[in-house]
């Protein structure tokens, strides 16, 4: 992906390439062109049922994001396995999860309150992060 956004009639904007979408490329394109069959086993987005945050929505939220803004999603992941389970791809879906929370937190680009959970419980850095 370019690192510029450019929409007719629109200002370009800057997009942040974070380095898990380089690591990760092809499997965060495996659930980005999958179609969402794991929606279903996911905890998370059975509770708050939105397509953001079904196992497809926090995988492709990393592969590029504007600069200027903060992605939640990949933060709606227990690290549970239930998605990279039933994976007909056998994509490990949580661990690239958890691997781009803590490629985002290395860019800086950490919500505001991970951050603070992170300072406050340093002993869950590795799965929050």
């Amino acid at each position: 992906m370019p690192p510029y956004d450019v929409n007719p009639g629109k200002v370009a904007q800057r997009r942040l390439e974070l380095p898990i979408a380089r690591e990760r490329r092809m499997e965060l394109e495996t659930c980005a062109y999958c179609p969402r069959l794991c929606r279903a086993v996911c905890p998370v987005s059975n509770a708050e049922p939105r397509e953001a945050l079904i196992p497809w929505g926090k995988m492709t939220s990393l592969l590029s994001t504007e600069a200027s803004e903060i992605r939640l999603e990949p933060w709606g992941c227990t690290g549970c396995g239930a998605c990279t389970e039933l994976c007909r791809h056998d994509n490990p879906v949580a661990e690239v999860l958890i691997e781009g929370r803590a490629s985002v937190f290395a860019a800086g680009r950490a919500p505001e309150a991970a951050v603070r959970i992170a300072q406050e419980h340093p002993g869950r850095l590795l799965r929050q992060a």
